[in-house]
């Protein structure tokens, strides 16, 4: 039931995410970690020439690195929030 195989040319290689996720881990380990999980397993199926499942788990590894970033950016706003309402001693 899977899809007919595409041939695909050197242009339209499939992006893992690979390095993008190791970046993201820096920032915002959690999800940076299962997005380099994913990418892995990309990467492993591209080896084996598995190009259907490789673009399965390059697509979960995209998302991982946008919650990554989302989340590093809402972390970031709200640290900024919580900072300027604490009172800070006037000297």
């Amino acid at each position: 039931m899977g899809r007919p195989a595409v041939a695909r040319s050197e242009s339209e290689a499939i992006q893992t995410f690979w390095i993008p996720n190791i970046i993201v881990t820096i920032c915002f380990p959690l999800t940076g970690v299962i997005g380099m999980v994913f990418s892995a397993n990309a990467r492993m199926a591209l080896a084996r020439g598995d190009e259907e499942q490789a673009v399965r788990h390059a697509n979960v590894a995209r998302i991982f690195f946008f919650i990554s970033i989302a989340g590093f950016v809402l972390f970031s706003y709200l640290q900024m929030q919580l900072m300027q309402q604490l009172p800070f001693p006037t000297p």
